[in-house]
């Protein structure tokens, strides 16, 4: 009877830890998918707010805001949602409540509870210094039906680019210098800088 209780005790343990890890996120999910949940499903849709579309300004914090619907879970009593989400430059920071960051990469620590389908994050991504270029952003949002299996869950995910804003502002051209003066020739070098990026010449 003693080796009886011993086994059942593991037996939940076993099943308690199993249940705890399916709650959390999967690092990684935001580039190879939630296979274990099936296929990609369109009925999951994907949106990132907060960076311009007309690009990121280098060192610019911006207040980001991932969100995911899918109507066919408005009405799923315990539904819940999760996330992965890894960018290739800049800085995260500011986690929401029930995620971790892990250097580029954020992620659910626990479920979200949609409400009316509908799930959102909000958090603060650093853009990269200037002359970084276009970032990507690897995503992937999980709707789950609560009955505590992968069955009947939708995950989609999404790739977006984040380009680096063009700069207004005009070139400058400074530390101008000549060397090698000669009655036909001399050489000239500068400094110049456009578009967030600064670069010497010589000519």
């Amino acid at each position: 009877m003693k080796k009886k209780i011993i086994v059942s005790s593991v037996a939940l343990l076993i099943v308690a830890l199993t249940m705890m890890s399916s709650n959390s996120g999967q690092m990684g999910a935001a580039s190879a998918g939630c296979s274990c949940h099936g296929s990609p499903s369109a009925s999951t849709v994907i949106t990132m707010t907060g960076i311009p579309v007309t690009g990121y300004v280098p060192g610019t914090a911006y207040s980001v805001t991932l969100s995911a619907s899918n109507p066919s879970y408005a009405a799923i009593f315990g539904a819940k949602a999760g996330f992965d989400l890894l960018f290739s430059g800049g800085t995260l920071s500011n986690a929401p409540a029930q995620t971790t960051i892990n250097g580029l990469e954020l992620l659910h620590s626990s479920g979200k509870t949609l409400t009316s389908g509908n799930v959102s994050w909000t958090f603060t991504w650093t853009a990269p210094a200037a002359g970084t270029g276009p970032i990507t952003a690897n995503i992937a949002v999980n709707m789950t039906n609560g009955n505590g299996n992968t069955s009947g869950d939708a995950y989609n995910m999404a790739n977006l680019t984040l380009l680096e804003a063009v700069s207004s502002a005009l070139p400058t051209i400074t530390n101008v210098a000549s060397s090698a003066i000669t009655t036909n020739s001399a050489t000239v070098s500068a400094n110049v800088n456009a578009n967030n990026a600064s670069t010497t010449i010589s000519v």
